[in-house]
């Protein structure tokens, strides 16, 4: 099962702190760009 999440600019703002290699997603107002990929593991789930 997939589902779509949408993550603030506040947050990503937050984890660009944390990890430099999260890139800026901001392209103009109300322009974002998508990011497909796992958020988180635990174990064996993704």
């Amino acid at each position: 099962m997939m589902r779509w999440v949408i993550i603030s600019e506040n947050y990503l703002s937050y984890l660009r702190s944390v990890e430099p290699h999260i890139p800026n997603s901001e392209y103009g107002k109300y322009k974002f760009k998508p990011f497909f990929g796992v958020l988180f593991e635990t174990d064996d789930f993704c």
